[in-house]
Protein backbone atom coordinates (compact mmCIF):
# COMPACT_ATOMS: atom_id res chain seq x y z
CA UNK A 1 0.00 0.00 0.00
CA UNK A 2 2.93 2.26 0.85
CA UNK A 3 3.65 2.43 -2.79
CA UNK A 4 0.09 3.14 -4.21
CA UNK A 5 -0.10 5.72 -1.71
CA UNK A 6 3.72 7.24 -2.47
CA UNK A 7 3.14 7.57 -6.07
CA UNK A 8 -0.02 9.27 -5.62
CA UNK A 9 2.07 11.58 -3.36
CA UNK A 10 5.37 11.41 -5.84
CA UNK A 11 2.97 12.09 -8.85
CA UNK A 12 1.34 15.66 -7.78
CA UNK A 13 3.11 16.61 -4.61
CA UNK A 14 1.33 20.37 -4.71
CA UNK A 15 -2.83 18.25 -4.26
CA UNK A 16 -3.06 17.33 -0.94
CA UNK A 17 -2.43 13.70 -0.19
CA UNK A 18 -5.56 13.41 1.73
CA UNK A 19 -7.70 14.14 -0.68
CA UNK A 20 -5.75 12.68 -3.72
CA UNK A 21 -6.30 9.42 -1.75
CA UNK A 22 -9.86 10.16 -1.14
CA UNK A 23 -10.27 10.82 -5.39
CA UNK A 24 -8.62 7.68 -5.97
CA UNK A 25 -10.26 5.04 -3.98
CA UNK A 26 -13.90 6.62 -5.50
CA UNK A 27 -12.53 6.72 -8.94
CA UNK A 28 -11.82 2.98 -7.88
CA UNK A 29 -14.67 2.22 -6.88
CA UNK A 30 -17.01 3.64 -9.29
CA UNK A 31 -15.31 1.59 -12.07
CA UNK A 32 -15.78 -1.35 -10.03
CA UNK A 33 -19.32 -1.15 -10.01
CA UNK A 34 -19.12 0.24 -13.54
CA UNK A 35 -17.40 -3.09 -15.21
CA UNK A 36 -18.38 -5.42 -12.35
CA UNK A 37 -21.81 -7.31 -12.34
CA UNK A 38 -21.61 -8.81 -9.02
CA UNK A 39 -21.66 -6.99 -5.73
CA UNK A 40 -18.99 -9.14 -4.22
CA UNK A 41 -16.47 -7.74 -5.95
CA UNK A 42 -16.85 -4.03 -3.67
CA UNK A 43 -17.49 -6.28 -0.83
CA UNK A 44 -13.87 -7.75 -1.58
CA UNK A 45 -12.40 -4.25 -2.47
CA UNK A 46 -13.08 -3.25 1.27
CA UNK A 47 -11.28 -5.99 2.73
CA UNK A 48 -8.71 -6.49 0.46
CA UNK A 49 -7.91 -2.83 0.89
CA UNK A 50 -7.72 -2.73 4.51
CA UNK A 51 -5.38 -5.80 4.13
CA UNK A 52 -3.22 -3.57 2.30
CA UNK A 53 -3.24 -1.00 4.80
CA UNK A 54 -2.91 -2.68 7.64
CA UNK A 55 0.11 -4.42 6.30
CA UNK A 56 -1.35 -8.26 6.44
CA UNK A 57 -2.39 -7.72 9.82
CA UNK A 58 -6.71 -7.42 8.77
CA UNK A 59 -7.19 -11.04 8.83
CA UNK A 60 -6.27 -11.52 12.02
CA UNK A 61 -7.81 -8.43 13.82
CA UNK A 62 -11.54 -9.67 11.56
CA UNK A 63 -11.67 -12.91 12.24
CA UNK A 64 -13.25 -14.80 9.50
CA UNK A 65 -16.84 -14.44 10.75
CA UNK A 66 -16.66 -11.08 10.99
CA UNK A 67 -14.94 -10.82 7.81
CA UNK A 68 -17.65 -13.36 6.35
CA UNK A 69 -20.31 -10.53 8.44
CA UNK A 70 -19.18 -7.59 6.67
CA UNK A 71 -19.45 -9.15 3.09
CA UNK A 72 -22.86 -10.66 3.72
CA UNK A 73 -21.62 -13.62 1.56
CA UNK A 74 -19.97 -16.61 1.59
CA UNK A 75 -17.96 -15.71 -1.03
CA UNK A 76 -16.88 -13.17 -3.00
CA UNK A 77 -15.17 -12.00 -6.67
CA UNK A 78 -11.18 -11.48 -6.33
CA UNK A 79 -10.31 -8.16 -6.07
CA UNK A 80 -8.47 -7.67 -9.84
CA UNK A 81 -5.01 -6.31 -9.24
CA UNK A 82 -4.88 -6.03 -13.39
CA UNK A 83 -8.15 -3.44 -13.12
CA UNK A 84 -6.69 -1.47 -10.02
CA UNK A 85 -3.32 -1.08 -11.99
CA UNK A 86 -5.52 0.26 -15.48
CA UNK A 87 -7.47 2.87 -13.01
CA UNK A 88 -4.52 3.78 -11.26
CA UNK A 89 -2.82 4.54 -14.70
CA UNK A 90 -5.26 6.76 -16.04
CA UNK A 91 -5.45 8.44 -12.24
CA UNK A 92 -2.15 9.38 -12.28
CA UNK A 93 -2.41 10.76 -15.99
CA UNK A 94 -0.08 7.41 -17.36
CA UNK A 95 2.98 8.61 -15.31
CA UNK A 96 6.42 7.25 -15.51
CA UNK A 97 8.60 7.21 -12.32
CA UNK A 98 11.41 8.95 -14.24
CA UNK A 99 9.77 12.01 -15.02
CA UNK A 100 7.79 12.69 -11.61
CA UNK A 101 8.23 15.69 -9.70
CA UNK A 102 9.44 13.83 -6.62
CA UNK A 103 12.35 11.48 -6.64
CA UNK A 104 10.36 7.24 -6.59
CA UNK A 105 11.38 4.29 -6.15
CA UNK A 106 9.07 1.06 -5.30
CA UNK A 107 10.07 -2.54 -4.46
CA UNK A 108 8.86 -6.07 -5.35
CA UNK A 109 10.25 -9.73 -4.78
CA UNK A 110 11.63 -10.97 -8.10
CA UNK A 111 10.91 -14.71 -8.32
CA UNK A 112 11.53 -15.37 -11.65
CA UNK A 113 14.78 -16.97 -10.79
CA UNK A 114 13.71 -19.09 -8.47
CA UNK A 115 15.94 -17.64 -5.32
CA UNK A 116 13.35 -14.69 -4.21
CA UNK A 117 15.05 -11.96 -4.17
CA UNK A 118 13.85 -7.90 -3.63
CA UNK A 119 14.34 -5.57 -6.65
CA UNK A 120 13.67 -2.15 -7.18
CA UNK A 121 11.40 -0.63 -10.11
CA UNK A 122 13.57 2.99 -10.57
CA UNK A 123 11.68 3.74 -14.11
CA UNK A 124 8.63 2.72 -16.12
CA UNK A 125 5.54 3.31 -15.97
CA UNK A 126 4.51 4.06 -12.52
CA UNK A 127 1.00 2.00 -12.23
CA UNK A 128 3.76 -1.04 -13.41
CA UNK A 129 6.21 -0.36 -10.31
CA UNK A 130 2.64 -0.07 -7.83
CA UNK A 131 1.38 -3.00 -9.41
CA UNK A 132 4.15 -5.10 -9.01
CA UNK A 133 4.75 -3.81 -5.38
CA UNK A 134 1.34 -4.69 -4.03
CA UNK A 135 0.82 -7.65 -6.33
CA UNK A 136 -0.04 -10.02 -2.68
CA UNK A 137 -1.64 -13.46 -3.88
CA UNK A 138 -4.23 -13.08 -0.37
CA UNK A 139 -5.87 -10.04 -2.16
CA UNK A 140 -5.67 -10.74 -5.75
CA UNK A 141 -6.35 -14.23 -6.52
CA UNK A 142 -5.91 -14.21 -9.73
CA UNK A 143 -2.10 -13.39 -9.18
CA UNK A 144 0.24 -16.63 -9.45
CA UNK A 145 3.62 -15.71 -8.03
CA UNK A 146 5.23 -18.04 -10.63
CA UNK A 147 3.71 -17.27 -13.28
CA UNK A 148 4.07 -13.64 -12.97
CA UNK A 149 7.29 -13.10 -11.66
CA UNK A 150 6.48 -10.92 -9.23
CA UNK A 151 5.00 -10.78 -5.52
CA UNK A 152 4.74 -8.58 -2.65
CA UNK A 153 7.55 -7.44 -0.95
CA UNK A 154 5.32 -7.16 2.13
CA UNK A 155 4.77 -10.88 2.44
CA UNK A 156 8.49 -10.79 4.22
CA UNK A 157 9.20 -9.27 7.16
CA UNK A 158 12.73 -7.77 6.21
CA UNK A 159 11.13 -6.60 2.81
CA UNK A 160 8.27 -5.13 3.72
CA UNK A 161 10.22 -2.02 5.56
CA UNK A 162 13.12 -1.91 3.03
CA UNK A 163 15.41 0.41 4.20
CA UNK A 164 18.41 -0.87 3.45
CA UNK A 165 17.67 -1.14 -0.15
CA UNK A 166 15.98 2.84 0.11
CA UNK A 167 19.32 3.76 1.38
CA UNK A 168 20.99 2.07 -1.69
CA UNK A 169 18.58 3.66 -4.06
CA UNK A 170 19.07 7.13 -2.43
CA UNK A 171 22.15 7.01 -0.82
CA UNK A 172 22.81 10.99 -0.60
CA UNK A 173 19.48 11.15 1.51
CA UNK A 174 17.99 11.21 4.74
CA UNK A 175 15.41 8.31 5.08
CA UNK A 176 12.35 8.31 6.93
CA UNK A 177 11.41 4.95 7.27
CA UNK A 178 7.43 4.38 7.60
CA UNK A 179 6.93 1.57 9.81
CA UNK A 180 2.81 0.14 9.78
CA UNK A 181 3.70 -3.93 10.57
CA UNK A 182 3.70 -3.90 13.73
CA UNK A 183 6.86 -5.62 14.13
CA UNK A 184 10.48 -3.94 14.43
CA UNK A 185 11.66 -2.64 10.74
CA UNK A 186 15.01 -4.42 10.17
CA UNK A 187 18.04 -1.89 10.17
CA UNK A 188 21.17 -4.04 9.71
CA UNK A 189 23.24 -2.83 7.61
CA UNK A 190 21.83 0.37 7.12
CA UNK A 191 24.76 3.03 6.27
CA UNK A 192 22.65 6.27 5.64
CA UNK A 193 20.97 8.60 8.26
CA UNK A 194 17.44 7.17 9.12
CA UNK A 195 14.79 7.91 11.48
CA UNK A 196 11.59 4.60 12.16
CA UNK A 197 7.87 6.15 12.30
CA UNK A 198 6.34 3.42 14.01
CA UNK A 199 2.33 3.27 13.71
CA UNK A 200 0.39 0.82 14.68
CA UNK A 201 -1.91 -1.11 12.94
CA UNK A 202 -5.17 -0.01 12.83
CA UNK A 203 -7.40 -1.76 14.66
CA UNK A 204 -11.10 -1.12 13.03
CA UNK A 205 -14.54 -3.07 13.39
CA UNK A 206 -16.02 -4.21 10.49
CA UNK A 207 -18.27 -1.32 10.95
CA UNK A 208 -15.90 1.19 10.58
CA UNK A 209 -14.14 -0.57 7.78
CA UNK A 210 -15.37 0.81 4.66
CA UNK A 211 -15.57 4.17 5.45
CA UNK A 212 -12.03 4.22 6.63
CA UNK A 213 -10.91 2.74 3.78
CA UNK A 214 -12.95 5.19 1.45
CA UNK A 215 -10.56 8.41 3.31
CA UNK A 216 -13.89 9.27 5.09
CA UNK A 217 -15.13 9.18 8.90
CA UNK A 218 -13.83 9.77 12.26
CA UNK A 219 -11.51 6.62 12.45
CA UNK A 220 -10.05 7.70 8.95
CA UNK A 221 -8.90 11.00 10.09
CA UNK A 222 -7.86 9.67 13.83
CA UNK A 223 -5.63 7.35 11.78
CA UNK A 224 -4.24 10.45 9.37
CA UNK A 225 -3.80 12.38 12.85
CA UNK A 226 -1.64 9.33 14.08
CA UNK A 227 -0.07 9.29 11.33
CA UNK A 228 1.23 12.97 11.36
CA UNK A 229 1.81 13.02 15.04
CA UNK A 230 4.23 9.56 15.07
CA UNK A 231 6.09 11.55 12.21
CA UNK A 232 6.55 14.49 13.96
CA UNK A 233 7.87 12.28 16.86
CA UNK A 234 10.12 10.66 14.68
CA UNK A 235 11.77 13.72 13.59
CA UNK A 236 12.28 15.18 16.98
CA UNK A 237 14.29 12.06 17.51
CA UNK A 238 18.20 11.85 16.85
CA UNK A 239 18.89 10.40 13.53
CA UNK A 240 20.15 7.01 13.64
CA UNK A 241 24.11 7.35 12.99
CA UNK A 242 25.96 5.82 10.16
CA UNK A 243 26.99 2.41 10.70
Amino acid sequence: MGSLVGGLYASAPGVDPVARYQAFMQTYVEATKRESSSGGLLGALLVGGLILASGGTALAVLGGAAVGGLLGMSSVDPVELQRLSQVYDRFVGGATIETLPVPYATFYIDVKTGSPSLAAVTEGKLAAGVKKSIANPVIFDEINPVHAGYVDPGLDRIAAVPVRDTCEQFPRHQILAVNVTGKPAELDGVKCPVRVVEIPPPQLSKREIPATLMGKGQRFEQLVATGYRETIRALEQPRRARR
